[in-house]
């Protein structure tokens, strides 16, 4: 059984994540009197409050562990307020390019409490093996590579009481064979194979750009220390030694399956981070604690005139923002910009001057926000508007 405080605190830490970034946010939105985004948070905030009062009904600190019955309760009050707030900031990152960064952070760790509660059902808590008659239409599909025939059918039967799909081959050219036209979650490889060994398979599978992102666990009687080295040297994502425990081999393919999902989800977040910092009309572009660009959109470099290649890296106050529109020096101890990549200080300047390329002022309104990674700040978000067309309208 798992045991209460850790898992109340593995719970409680992504909580605390949302509630502390919805309620920032809502401040944001009424000053900004943005009515709409001000409801969407306000209903992240409520989910998350909710989840918070299920976590405390339901894992109460006098229990001594997790209890079965409990956890399937927490589970199932929790799908809906995780499902509202994920939803809510699909549209506000999607339709309303709100407040990015931190939506994201928001998002993230609404799908890391999602996962939590899910590995708890899958690995922590006993439940019936389901029976060997197919697995379930969206299982995870793998592959079993080993020359032993009884080892094969043993271990296919194990991976498919506990729901995968699986797939067999009995040496290491059947198995590549098998992976160029099949599409894999996973590999479970033997070491010792007549003819082309188990680490000749995995330098095959990871030299080949089309099969190197497959995840292999190696199963193998070899446990000696230099076994272990040198597959994971060569991409191995985990060694298990023969004979195996069930249940860890269960935890450990649960796990990686998980990882991998994960860094698809992120990667996924990441394409659509770039086309909406590509199509919005908005510059944007961030900088590192010590002020040097790390990215910047296309927008950004149009308004400013620069190349991509000549402000990547390099610190952007002193090629953009060191002149006021006086044509005094602006010090880099005043830059808002960068008392965001620095102390944590958000801001909003509503009328200032960035220098383009070719030295002449551009008014900006712009807003600078921390990049907060692990609990210390990493770098700062500025997203700027020239409002050169607002000032001539208002000079009229």
């Amino acid at each position: 059984m798992t045991d209460i405080s850790n898992f109340r605190h593995s719970l409680r830490t992504p909580l605390n994540h949302i509630v502390g970034y919805s309620e920032m946010l809502m401040e944001d939105a009424t000053e900004q009197h943005r009515p709409g985004i001000a409801d969407a948070l306000r209903e992240i905030h409520q989910a998350a409050q909710e989840l918070l009062q299920s976590i405390q009904k339901n894992l109460t600190p006098a229990q001594e562990s997790v209890e079965a019955e409990s956890l399937e309760t927490l589970q199932r009050e929790a799908a809906g307020p995780i499902h509202r707030i994920l939803s809510c900031t699909s549209h506000l990152i999607d339709k309303e390019g709100f407040a990015v960064p931190d939506m994201l952070r928001i998002r993230g760790a609404a799908g890391v409490l999602r996962a939590y509660l899910e590995s708890a059902r899958t690995s922590q808590v006993a439940a019936p093996e389901p029976r060997e008659d197919g697995p379930p239409p969206n299982a995870a599909h793998l592959l079993v590579v080993d020359d032993d025939e009884s080892n094969r059918d043993l271990l296919s039967r194990q991976l498919n009481r506990q729901g995968y799909s699986v797939d067999t081959a009995a040496s290491g050219p059947e198995a590549l064979r098998l992976l160029a036209h099949t599409r894999f979650d996973l590999v479970l490889l033997d070491i010792v194979m007549p003819g082309m060994d188990g680490f000749q398979v995995l330098a095959e599978i990871k030299t080949d750009p089309r099969r190197r992102g497959v995840p292999v666990i190696v199963i193998s009687a070899l446990d000696g220390m230099q076994s272990v080295a040198r597959c994971i040297e060569m991409g191995a994502d985990d060694f298990i030694s023969k004979p195996f425990d069930r249940v860890i081999l269960k935890a450990r393919i649960g796990a990686l399956l998980r990882r991998c999902e994960a860094e698809r989800e992120v990667a996924h977040l990441a394409d659509r981070l770039r086309l909406l910092l590509e199509s919005t009309g908005e510059g944007i572009f961030g900088i590192d604690r010590d002020g040097r660009c790390t990215f910047i959109n296309a927008a950004a470099v149009k308004m400013l005139g620069y190349s991509r290649e000549d402000l990547l890296g390099q610190p952007i106050h002193g090629l953009v923002h060191y002149r006021r529109r006086d044509g005094s020096a602006f010090p880099e101890s005043e830059c808002p910009m960068l008392r965001a990549a620095r102390n944590g200080e958000a801001s909003r300047v509503v009328d200032e001057v960035f220098i383009d390329v070719e030295g002449r002022q551009l008014p900006v309104e712009y807003s600078a926000n921390p990049i907060l990674g692990d609990d210390k700040i990493e770098g700062a978000v500025i997203m700027f508007s020239d409002i050169s067309e607002r000032q001539r309208t208002e000079e009229k």
